[in-house]
This record gives C-alpha cells, sequence and structure tokens, in this order.
C-alpha cells in the first residue's frame, strides 16, 4: 500500500511522491515546526511560533512575517486558522488576532532592488547608465539597496560583474568595488532577498564600457608602423644616396689623378 494523508476522520486520499513538494528551512522557512497552515489559489500561509510563513504554491517563494511586521510570539492554539469568502486569512492566537489578506501575495517576492549611486574611485561625480569612461577611471564602487520595510535586517545580496567576475558572488554588504578593470564592456547586476533564495529575486543592473587606451588603438599601432616604416625607407635611401654620392667624389679623383699621370709622362 503506498502512501496517504488523512482527510478528517475517516477519509484518506492516495499520495504520490511526485505530487509532494518540500520547503526546507534553509533557504525558505523560517521554522520547520508548524502548528496551523490554510491552503489559499496560490499561496499557503503556515504559522510557527515567531511568526507567519507564507508559500507562493505557484513560484516556490517564501514570505516570512514577524516583529518586523506588527507580529510577536504568536501562540497559536491548534487549528486556529480559518478563511473567509474574500479568502482573507484569520489567525486566532492567545493575545490577539491576526488577519492577512490576498492581496499581500503580489508583494511578496523579493526586495525593491535599486541601484543608488555608482562612482568612479568613491568620487563626489556620479555615473550614468552607459557612459564611456577612459582606460585610466577603471576603478568603479556601486552602492545599492534591497528595500524591504518588513525586516530590513534580513537583507541579503549576490552581486556579479558581467565581464569580469565568472559567478555571482553573496555578500551582506551594500556596497562593491571594482578596480583596475580592464578595457571593455560590462554590465553590473544585484539581486536582493530575505530568505537568501535568489530564484525570484529582483534584479537592477548597471551598464558602462572602458575604453583602451590611445597606444593600444588598431589605427594608432598602424599609423605607429607606418611611421617606422617611412623613417626606415627615408633612412636608408638617404645612405643610398651618399654612398653614390662618396663614390661618384671618389671615382672624379680617381680620374683626375690618372689624367694629372698620363699628362707628365
Amino acid at each position: 500500500m503506498g502512501n496517504v494523508v488523512r482527510l478528517g476522520q475517516r477519509r484518506y486520499l492516495p499520495l504520490r511522491r511526485e505530487d509532494v513538494t518540500g520547503f526546507p528551512t534553509s533557504p525558505g522557512l523560517r521554522s520547520g515546526h508548524h502548528i496551523g497552515c490554510r491552503w489559499l489559489a496560490e499561496s499557503d500561509d503556515c504559522c510557527a511560533q515567531s511568526g507567519i510563513d507564507i508559500i507562493n504554491t505557484r513560484t516556490g517563494q517564501v514570505a516570512y512575517l514577524g516583529v518586523q511586521a506588527g507580529i510577536g510570539e504568536i501562540n497559536l492554539d491548534l487549528n486556529a486558522v480559518a478563511t473567509d469568502s474574500s479568502g482573507s486569512v484569520w489567525i486566532g492566537t492567545r493575545d490577539g488576532i491576526v488577519h492577512y489578506t490576498p492581496e499581500y501575495l503580489n508583494s511578496m517576492a523579493m526586495p525593491l532592488t535599486s541601484i543608488r549611486r555608482v562612482s568612479v574611485y568613491l568620487s563626489d561625480e556620479e555615473a550614468l547608465p552607459g557612459q564611456v569612461f577612459p582606460h585610466n577611471q577603471n576603478h568603479l564602487s556601486f552602492s545599492y539597496i534591497g528595500l524591504w520595510l518588513s525586516d530590513p535586517g534580513t537583507v541579503t545580496y549576490q552581486v556579479k560583474l558581467e565581464g569580469n567576475d565568472p559567478d555571482w558572488i553573496y555578500t551582506g554588504d551594500r556596497l562593491a568595488t571594482y578596480s583596475n578593470l580592464r578595457p571593455g564592456s560590462y554590465t553590473f547586476r544585484v539581486q536582493s532577498s530575505v530568505n537568501k533564495d535568489f530564484t525570484f529575486a529582483r534584479e537592477a543592473t548597471f551598464r558602462f564600457s572602458i575604453k583602451p587606451p590611445v597606444y593600444s588603438r588598431w589605427w594608432f599601432v598602424l599609423g605607429v608602423l607606418l611611421l617606422i616604416i617611412g623613417l626606415t625607407w627615408f633612412f636608408i635611401s638617404t645612405r643610398l644616396k651618399r654612398v653614390r654620392r662618396e663614390d661618384q667624389l671618389l671615382r672624379g679623383k680617381a680620374e683626375s689623378q690618372f689624367s694629372d699621370s698620363c699628362e707628365a709622362r
């Protein structure tokens, strides 16, 4: 006999492995012990002693409502969760009632990620998207933030500078600095999350490029080669002319001496 899930006192439903989706505690749920759950159209809210985990069953995202959202220790009684005709969830606790509306599902995805400032050598002048920097301005700093008013202290980030970083870099800092960047095109990407899961994270980007120095451009190299070839040709031709002129002088001198010798005889 396969696995079954119990519904009520005497009803059982066959359960297949492919019908089960797991939501781990890291990243995802804040607690592995939940004492009340309620399924909605596209979400499932589960209550633990320290707050409420809201699971978007369509995307697998998990949001958490705790102390920062005004929800303290719930002390939830068993099965004290109900929904009304509008889809709102009412959670009865020993200290009061918590009311959750499904509209929160539309804003639970992830923090709003934005790049606040991009500067060169930490100067006061702010860089602009798409800007082209000279080769000696290759030290850039990116300041960013993930807006999450419910619990801002839980926001973490991952950053990547395409054209420089091979993989994402996980960090809790809100400033990333890159120095000695080579000439080329770059895209700075940053994502933020409240549960260390960046699968559906909102992303902010900043594109820029660094020009190569003049001495490394093709037209400069070609010009230098042509100049070298021209100077070489000029040196060789001048040398040949001087050798020919000296040879003519020597030949004329020899002929003059030979003529004087003949007349003396």
